[in-house]
């Protein structure tokens, strides 16, 4: 956004003062004056009253010029509307304003609900040894446990498959459920707390509010739970066959365990290592999956993305400021943008006057030592004259 006037094209007066430097001595030989005439009072040598008529064109011209250019400039300023960039400049600051202190907010406070008592930028940017800390343990058990339970599952799902790759499939989809399905819910659970949703005290949900409005969040470690009982059942009935060796084959190794403790309480066993692995997983999800994370990673990307188009429209808003001050300038007709322009002139053609005199009175200078004096006097009469 920029707007100059229209450039006036000055001539060049050093060029002008040469040539009529040569044209004032004939028009001296042709004026047919003599040193008393040039002496004499009210001299004025001829052909300096067109060097003056020319400098009055001249300044007319350039008079017209910068008028128009000042009704252009009264136009444009009164059709440039600013205040939409302003407005638009007002608008980001205001957005980045708040977008800073949720920055501040969520890098400096723990979590808003019960969580890991964590500020949310430890998550992003707290390094990998203090997340190894946090999460290191739970990790190294829940593999632990997944190394136990893997075996145990495929040794489950053993006689369901047709081959042993639909056995390994099932296997893994075991897994995936049993395993990774906590640690999905843990991470949904925990925006659960954060967000203000889940029920903060037995006063505030009672029993009739859940068996009336049940929540997902309800439902789903229901299911998982009578999933995996039926689950923990299987493998129980899979260890007792396995107890139970076919002719010739070497005398078992689960069995008399089974014997000896009973098969209630190793359906005990078999679901407490399934529901501790669940719960392990849903934990580290619960850890994992603090959503104040996500929005303090969007506010920084807000806060980069706003202070990148506060600099362009902070760009715009000084060069629309630039705009309107020389629209502003130059339409302003009490301080005349072109008067510079008119002290070029003057000057240029006071040059050309004064060679022209200096040139005129030399012709006359043999005739009279006195007349080479008269030039300055003349050319001051001259300018009280006409200027």
């Amino acid at each position: 956004m920029n707007w100059e006037p229209v450039p006036y094209t000055l001539p060049d007066f050093t060029d002008l003062a040469q040539q009529v430097r040569r044209a004032a001595s004939e028009t001296a030989r042709r004026s047919g004056a003599d040193a008393a005439a040039v002496l004499g009072a009210g001299y004025e040598p001829l052909g300096l009253d067109e060097i003056c008529a020319r400098r009055a064109v001249h300044l007319s011209e350039l008079a017209a010029h910068a008028e128009a250019q000042r009704r252009t400039a009264r136009e444009l300023l009164t059709g440039h509307d600013g205040s939409a960039l302003d407005d638009e400049l007002a608008r980001l600051t205001a957005e980045r304003q708040d977008a800073v202190q949720t920055v501040a907010r969520l890098s400096a406070m723990s979590s808003v609900r019960p969580g890991d008592g964590y500020a949310s930028e430890v998550a992003i940017k707290g390094g990998f040894g203090r997340w190894l800390r946090r999460m290191g343990p739970p990790v190294l058990l829940l593999i632990a446990l997944l190394a136990v339970d893997i075996p145990i599952y495929y040794e489950t799902f053993l006689d369901l498959g047709l081959s042993g790759l639909m056995t390994v499939a099932l296997g893994v989809a075991a897994v995936l459920v049993f395993g990774f399905g906590p640690h999905m819910y843990g991470r949904k659970f925990r925006v659960w707390q954060e967000e203000g949703t889940a029920p903060r005290s037995a006063r505030e949900f009672g029993w009739r509010d859940w068996l009336s409005r049940p929540s997902m969040m309800v439902v789903l470690p229901v299911i998982w739970f009578v999933t995996i009982a039926a689950v923990t059942w299987t493998r129980l009935q899979t260890l007792v066959s396995l107890a139970q060796p076919f002719p010739g084959d070497p005398a078992p190794v689960i069995g008399p365990a089974i014997a000896t403790v009973g098969a209630v309480p190793m359906l005990i066993l078999l679901l407490a290592l399934v529901l501790f692995t669940g719960i392990i997983a849903m934990e580290t999800g619960r850890r994992m999956g603090n959503p104040n994370d996500r929005l303090l990673a969007d506010a920084r990307s807000k806060v980069k993305e706003l202070d990148e188009r506060l600099s362009t429209a902070a760009q715009d808003a000084r060069a629309a400021a630039r705009y309107r001050h020389r629209l502003a300038e130059v339409s302003d007709p009490g301080k005349p943008y072109e008067n510079e322009m008119i002290e070029q002139i003057r000057r240029g053609y006071d040059l050309m006057e004064s060679t022209y005199v200096s040139a005129h009175i030399e012709e006359f200078g043999a005739m009279s030592p006195d007349v080479a004096a008269r030039a300055p006097d003349i050319l001051a009469d001259h300018r009280r004259a006409h200027h």
